[in-house]
């Protein structure tokens, strides 16, 4: 099992990539308790 804080850094990463290309939209959405939801 990966640690939480590894999964929440990419996350944070993947999210600033995603902002330099297109900024005003969130594309990644945290469903607390289960996970994450990329919304395209």
């Amino acid at each position: 099992m990966s640690d939480d804080n590894t999964i929440t850094v990419h996350i944070s990463n993947i999210r600033s990539e995603i902002n330099k290309a297109k900024a005003k939209e969130e594309y990644i959405k945290t469903i607390w308790g289960i996970g994450y939801k990329l919304e395209i």
